[in-house]
């Protein structure tokens, strides 16, 4: 176990979980420090798992892939408030799609935030940081996908015969690889820290309006 990496470390813990033929599996972003067959590999064997799967995921394929039910945790002063939405990520984003678009309307016109009002513009200096947040977020979990990526193409040349003949070729690629390595931790990191402040963000109440 002292020689692995972290991602293999992950996967042996995976493996040894589905060996291990629980009823029930509670998983924390699984995919992370997984390269892109890792994680295919991964959905896989949990598509197969026949116990109730719990985890928390950014990963939206690995969501949609097999994710039956969307369970939506919201802060607030008085403890939690969890609801339940069938199906995966893609049909909870248009429950919400729907669920503005119905109370948009009822909203009393007196109970409205006027244009050009401090609590207006509060709330679109809000919406525009939130916006902010959620691309750097992208970024990085692209980011993330790029390296993790590469990482996987040198793994598959360094396992290749005429590769680890070449001296010079696998000095090459040890070198890369380990400047990857170093990248995803720091991207990672950052990844974290934008997350954290993304939910942070979130979680703020909306600006309230006068009648």
């Amino acid at each position: 176990m002292a020689v692995l990496s972290g991602g293999e470390k992950s996967r042996l813990a995976l493996a040894r979980l589905l060996l291990e033929h629980a009823n029930a599996l509670i998983l924390d972003e699984p995919t992370n420090h997984l390269d892109m067959d890792a994680r295919d590999a991964l959905c896989a064997a949990l598509a197969d798992y026949e116990g109730t799967l719990v985890f928390v995921s950014h990963d939206r394929a690995f969501i949609n892939a097999l994710c039956t039910r969307v369970l939506e945790v919201t802060p607030g002063p008085h403890g939690a408030r969890v609801r339940s939405f069938p199906g995966d990520f893609d049909a909870y984003a248009r429950a919400l799609e729907r669920e503005a678009e119905t109370l948009e309307p009822a909203i009393p016109p007196a109970a409205r935030v006027r244009r050009g009002s401090p609590d207006a513009d509060e709330r679109r200096a809000r919406e525009r940081a939130l916006r902010q947040l959620r691309a750097r977020n992208q970024e990085l979990e692209a980011a993330i996908e790029r390296a993790e990526a590469r990482r996987a193409e040198i793994d598959r040349e360094c396992a290749q015969p005429e590769t680890a003949r070449d001296g010079a070729r696998m000095r090459e690629l040890t070198r890369e690889r380990r400047e990857l390595e170093t990248s995803l931790a720091e991207t990672w990191a950052a990844w974290e820290q934008a997350s954290a402040e993304l939910d942070a963000a979130a979680a703020e109440p909306e600006c309230a309006s006068g009648a």
